[in-house]
């Protein structure tokens, strides 16, 4: 039992463990609008692969293989939830916080690049809908506006007095210039083209449309360009310990591992207890074993 508890003491050196958390919105909607709940089980399995280890093993510039990396490491999706929990064992508390926080980083990159493919997806097959209206749009404009400049805004009749009459009669009566002379006389009336009016209503219409859709045409190439730029970043650079990782994602909320203070093993407590039972029941089988050889040799004798 003093040899265990030596051993325990003084040459197992502590084990310690280090957990991140990583919350992950799980719902989405796909091509159709429809709400799904995405499966985080294949973004787990990617974070294990040797290319993420190796990455890792690069960025903390690890004294380690990739097998005793992947062996010291859990990345479990917790039952029933969208959270998935990261433990990391190992002698040295900073080094595996680091690495502890750097899968979470990893995991919430590959989440991130998914999340933004989707965005870049969704938003080029709306961008080719709002190109192929602002094509529309615009040839309806350049009709329209060829058809105004050969339209007159008012529209203007002429007739003579003999037309009209009751008019003719009526200015007889008045004046004393003879019918037939009132009859050569000529009136003008002006009216609006309704023809103009609907095409400058048209016009309207179509150049607050074409701009609506030039600002969303805008939008969604500043949305694919940024989501791209965040890929490229994501892909190509590298992510050191000090970094922040609490607000590096979109799609996911890192509650980083702080620096263990408390080993998980060697139990030592537990190790003398077990020692010290399994050296009672050993002192009590030898005493037991002498007392049989000894009363077995006495009846020999």
């Amino acid at each position: 039992m003093i040899i265990t508890a030596c051993i325990n003491y003084f040459y197992i050196n502590p084990t310690f463990e280090a957990a991140t958390l990583v919350t992950v919105n799980t719902i989405k909607l796909n091509n159709n609008n429809v709400i799904i709940k995405e499966d985080l089980n294949p973004f787990i399995e990617q974070v294990k692969s040797d290319f993420v280890l190796d990455k890792i093993i690069t960025n903390l510039n690890l004294k380690q293989t990739r097998t005793s990396l992947k062996n010291s490491t859990g990345i479990d999706l917790i039952k029933n939830s969208n959270l998935i929990r990261i433990k990391v064992t190992g002698t040295d508390p900073s080094t595996i916080s680091k690495i502890s926080n750097q899968f979470a980083y990893q995991l919430g990159a590959v989440l991130e690049i998914s999340d933004r493919s989707d965005i870049i997806v969704t938003n080029k097959k709306r961008l080719i809908e709002v190109e192929a209206g602002i094509k529309v749009l615009k040839d309806e404009l350049a009709k329209s506006n060829e058809l105004l400049l050969t339209t007159p805004e008012k529209l203007i009749t002429k007739k003579s007095l003999a037309q009209d009459p009751y008019l003719q009669s009526v200015l007889s009566d008045l004046t004393s210039i003879k019918n037939k002379d009132l009859g050569a006389l000529e009136l003008s009336s002006e009216e609006i083209n309704a023809l103009y009016i609907s095409l400058k209503t048209k016009i309207s219409e179509s150049t607050i449309n074409l701009t609506k859709l030039e600002t969303e045409q805008s939008y969604l190439i500043g949305t694919i360009k940024e989501s791209e730029n965040i890929i490229s970043d994501l892909q190509t650079k590298s992510q050191s310990p000090s970094t922040n990782i609490y607000n590096s994602f979109k799609t996911v909320v890192i509650t980083p591992s702080l620096q263990p203070e408390n080993a998980v093993a060697p139990k030592k407590i537990t190790n003398i207890a077990i020692s010290g039972i399994s050296t009672l029941i050993l002192c009590l089988f030898v005493i037991i074993f002498r007392e049989y050889w000894r009363e077995t040799s006495s009846i020999k004798k």
